[in-house]
């Protein structure tokens, strides 16, 4: 009977089962570079590990992380790895580009407002311009200084469609910016100005359960348009995650009439339309 309880305590603590697994990376040109990715636990974002491209690191079976990294020069974009269990170390390829750095200052309609901290810039791409297309809806994280002056490093292309965003104000938008490996491009200023706010709830039917859903806003644009000014103008004006408990919020808007798009993996988008967005 001792031996039997000694079996069984040493079952309960046994190590859950792990997985090798190398990270690489595979440039659209050139050499791969080298450098150091973050690996963030999807489930909890304090639990977060850096390692070597190339390098092998051993992850628990079942488990799924966020893959990101800043590289000097190169663009990655954060994606979802799982660790299906298995034997065999598993090896994960993720592209990167070459980065060219744009820049400009901040101006306020408004002079009493408060200079955003960071500026989003969300990358579009049309497919036919380039044999490495982005990731559609990449985005970029970019510092805005005391003077206003922000930077940002963008994956390189020779036509990018950018939208920039900052937290309370209406979104800008650049088409066909042309950005060069290695080079800097100057933006000029940015007018910003204070917008509405669209706001809600979302849920799951049946009973499920809310997890990675993001709420989106698309302009209603009509069906006779021109088929490239359809493209461009349905893209998200802004995207916003939902919370565990379904709220939404939608910010930085201009007036207009407006699509709020639900998505949440393995479920069919929700679209709830036509909503108007009226002056702030």
């Amino acid at each position: 009977m001792l031996l039997a309880i000694l079996l069984a305590g040493f079952a309960a603590v046994a190590e859950a089962p792990v997985r090798v697994v190398r990270l690489e990376l595979q440039p659209v040109e050139g050499a791969a570079p080298s450098g150091v990715l973050r690996l963030t636990s999807a489930v909890d974002p304090d639990d977060s590990r850096d390692v070597r491209a190339g390098a092998e690191t051993s992850l628990p079976a079942g488990s799924r992380w966020i893959v990101s990294g800043s590289i000097e020069g190169w663009w990655l974009q954060p994606e979802m790895l799982v660790v299906e269990p298995g034997d065999a170390p598993l090896v994960v390829t993720r592209k990167v580009w070459p980065t060219g750095r744009l820049e400009g200052t901040i101006e306020l309609a408004d002079a009493k407002l408060s200079p955003p901290e960071t500026l989003t810039v969300t990358i579009e791409q049309l497919p036919i311009r380039t044999a490495h297309p982005l990731p559609r809806g990449a985005s970029v994280v970019c510092p805005v200084d005391r003077d206003r002056r922000w930077r940002c490093d963008l994956p390189a292309a020779p036509a990018l469609d950018l939208a920039f965003r900052a937290a309370a104000f209406v979104p800008l938008y650049r088409w066909d910016v042309a950005v060069a490996p290695g080079s800097v491009r100057k933006a000029g200023a940015l007018r910003l100005r204070r917008g509405s706010s669209v706001s809600g709830w979302a849920q799951v039917e049946e009973k499920g359960k809310l997890a990675n859903a993001k709420a989106s806003l698309v302009r209603v644009v009509a069906e006779g348009a021109d088929p490239l000014l359809r493209e461009r103008m349905r893209r998200p004006v802004v995207t916003a995650a939902v919370a565990m408990n379904g709220f939404f919020q939608l910010a930085g808007l201009e007036p207009g009439t407006y699509s709020v798009v639900v998505e949440q993996p393995g479920f069919a988008p929700a679209t709830l339309t036509p909503v108007e967005v009226f002056a702030s």
